[in-house]
C-alpha cells in the first residue's frame, strides 16, 4: 500500500471478507493522524487488525495488568482507537505476543490493536492463524461466550410472549459474531419482520420471508418501527445513520443483546439486557419463546411494503434505480462489494438484494471519503477466488491514485466502479438545503479511464445507463486482473442520506 492508513483500512476489508485477525505493517515515518483516522474507522467496525508499528509518535501502553510488556503512556487519541496495545521489548517473545494481541483483538467487540516494537527489533512474523484456518473465527464469539442469565432470559422470552407487535432490530455485532442462524430462528419461530442495518446486510438471505430488506429511512418501513410494542435489538447501538440521528422515537419496550452494556444503552434504554455473544444469547432466546403460527403473515406484510417502496422510489428517483437495476444485475451473489460514503454506494448498500454475510464493506461514518480503495484491496487479497466490486465517487478515487499501482502490482480480481459526477456530489443536497448553488463545489476531474490505462488496466467509460453498464459490468467482474468502469452520471442523494432522512424533516416542520 502506498499510505500508512491504506494499509491499516486494507486490513480491514481483509478481515471483513474472512472474519479473522490480520496484521499491517505500516511503512516507517508514515503520517500518525491518518493511521489515527484508520483506526477509529477499524474500531467502529470491530475489526481485529493487529498494526505493527516501529513509531515513536504511536507509542501504547499495556491493557492488561501483570503482562510482561513493558508499559508506555499513550500519545493522545490513540487510547480511543482501539481496544488495546502493546510495547514488546527486546528480550520479549515477539510471536507470543502477537497472539495476545490477537486474543485482545478477538475479544468482543473486537477491535484494532497495536503493536510497538523497539527501534531496531526483528522483523515480525505473521500472527499465528487459528487452529482451522478455512473455518472463519467471528469476533468474540469464542472468547466471551457466557453461562445465559436465566432469569433475564425468562423475562425476555415473556415479553416476547405477551407482545403483539414485535420487530427484530439487527446491527454489525450480529454480523461479527456469526449470528445469522439464531436470528432467524427466532424470527421464524415468532414470526416477526428483521431489519438489518448496514453493516449487517446479508446476514439473512435476501429472500427470507422475515427480512424487510429496505432501509429505516423510508416511511413504510419506519412504520414497523412505529406500529411494534416490543423491538429486539441484536448487536447494535441504535447509531444516529440508522435512527435519523435519533428522530425515530423510543420504542414502548426493548430488548437488548450485546456484549457492550454501554452500547446496548447508548439510544434507548433497554427493558432487558442480555449482555453476552449475540449468537448465543438469540439462540438461547429462540428455544425459549414460544411459537407464534410461522412466517406466512409477516411475508406477506413485507411483501406489500416493499412493493411500496419500489413505486415510490421509481417514481421519485427514476435515474437512481435504474443505475441500481444495472448495476444489481451484474452482481454476482457471492461478490464482494465494498462502498465509498458516494451517493452510488449510498444506494447501493441500502437498495442492493444481499444474499451472504460480509459481502457488504461499507464505512462507519460518512466522513471516510476514499476508503473503498485500500478495504477493496484487502478483500481481494484475501480471496481471489470470488471478484471484489469497488464503488467509488470521483473524490474518493483521487484520494487514492497511487493505489492503482498496488492494484496493477498485485493483479488482484477487483474492480473499480467509478461513479463520475463532476465532483463533490455528496455536497450537494446540503449546498441545496442551505438555500447555495448545489454547483459551488463542482470540479473538473481527469480522464481515470486513460489513467488506469497507464499502470496496463483494462478500463472502460459508461455514458448511459441501462443494460450496456449490466454488460460491462459483468465483463469486468468477470476479469481475472483488476479493471476500472468509469460511469459518468450524477445520482440525487439516497432516502438514507441525513439531508432527506424524514423523520427529522417532520421535526423541522
Amino acid at each position: 500500500m502506498q499510505r500508512a492508513d491504506a494499509a491499516v483500512t486494507a486490513a480491514a476489508g481483509w478481515s471483513h471478507r474472512t472474519g479473522r485477525p490480520v496484521v499491517a505493517v505500516p511503512g516507517p515515518g508514515d503520517g500518525t493522524l491518518g493511521v489515527l483516522r484508520a483506526l477509529e474507522e477499524a474500531r467502529q467496525l470491530g475489526a481485529p487488525v493487529l498494526v505493527i508499528s516501529h513509531s515513536p509518535t504511536i507509542v501504547p501502553r499495556t491493557v492488561r495488568p501483570g503482562d510482561s510488556a513493558e508499559v508506555a503512556p499513550l500519545p493522545v487519541g490513540l487510547e480511543e482507537v482501539t481496544v488495546g496495545s502493546i510495547v514488546v521489548r527486546p528480550t520479549d517473545d515477539l510471536r507470543a505476543q502477537v497472539a495476545r494481541a490477537r486474543d485482545l483483538a478477538m475479544t468482543a467487540p473486537g477491535g484494532p490493536v497495536v503493536i510497538h516494537l523497539p527501534p531496531g527489533f526483528p522483523s515480525a512474523p505473521v500472527a499465528p492463524e487459528p487452529e482451522d484456518p478455512d473455518q472463519p473465527v467471528d469476533s468474540g464469539t469464542a472468547t466471551t461466550a457466557k453461562p445465559v442469565e436465566h432469569v433475564q432470559l425468562r423475562r425476555a422470552a415473556n415479553l416476547v410472549d405477551s407482545s403483539q407487535n414485535v420487530l427484530i432490530w439487527v446491527g454489525g455485532g450480529a454480523m461479527r459474531a456469526g449470528a445469522g442462524g439464531a436470528v432467524a430462528e427466532l424470527a421464524e419461530k415468532v414470526g416477526v419482520p428483521v431489519v438489518t442495518t448496514v453493516h449487517a446486510a446479508g446476514l439473512l438471505p435476501a429472500r427470507h420471508p422475515c427480512l424487510v430488506g429496505m432501509p429505516p429511512h423510508l416511511p413504510a418501513v419506519g412504520a414497523l418501527w412505529d406500529d411494534a410494542d416490543l423491538v429486539v435489538g441484536i448487536g447494535t447501538d441504535f447509531d444516529d445513520e440508522s435512527t435519523q440521528g435519533g428522530a425515530q422515537p423510543d420504542p414502548d419496550s426493548l430488548i437488548a443483546i450485546n456484549v457492550d452494556p454501554a452500547a446496548a444503552g447508548r439510544r434507548y434504554r433497554p427493558d432487558v439486557l442480555l449482555r453476552g455473544d449475540a449468537r448465543t444469547l438469540t439462540k438461547a432466546l429462540a428455544d425459549t419463546v414460544g411459537y407464534r403460527g410461522g412466517t406466512a403473515v409477516v411475508r406477506s406484510r413485507l411483501d406489500e411494503v416493499r412493493s411500496t417502496v419500489r413505486r415510490q422510489l421509481e417514481a421519485a428517483h427514476g435515474p437512481e434505480m435504474a443505475f441500481l437495476n444495472a448495476v444489481s444485475a451484474a452482481i454476482p451473489d457471492r461478490a464482494t462489494v465494498v462502498t465509498d460514503p458516494c451517493a452510488a454506494g449510498r444506494w447501493l448498500a441500502a437498495f442492493h438484494e444481499w444474499t451472504l454475510p460480509r459481502t457488504l464493506w461499507f464505512p462507519p461514518t460518512l466522513d471516510a471519503v476514499g476508503s473503498a480503495v485500500p478495504a477493496a484491496i484487502g478483500a481481494a487479497a484475501a480471496d481471489s477466488t470470488e471478484p471484489v466490486v469497488a464503488v467509488v465517487g470521483d473524490q474518493g478515487l483521487l484520494a487514492n491514485l497511487g493505489e492503482l499501482a498496488t492494484m496493477a502490482r498485485e493483479k488482484l480480481p477487483l474492480t473499480l466502479l467509478v461513479v463520475d459526477d463532476g465532483g463533490a456530489g455528496r455536497l450537494r443536497p446540503l449546498l441545496d438545503t442551505l438555500g447555495l448553488d448545489p454547483t459551488t463545489l463542482d470540479r473538473p476531474t481527469p480522464d481515470f479511464a486513460a489513467l488506469a490505462r497507464t499502470f496496463g488496466m483494462r478500463a472502460d467509460v459508461i455514458e448511459v445507463i441501462g443494460e450496456d453498464l449490466t454488460k460491462a459490468l459483468r465483463a469486468h467482474i468477470a476479469a481475472p486482473d483488476p479493471t476500472m468502469l468509469v460511469v459518468r452520471t450524477r445520482l440525487a442523494a439516497p432516502p438514507t442520506d441525513q439531508h432527506r432522512w424524514y423523520r427529522q424533516q417532520a421535526w423541522q416542520q
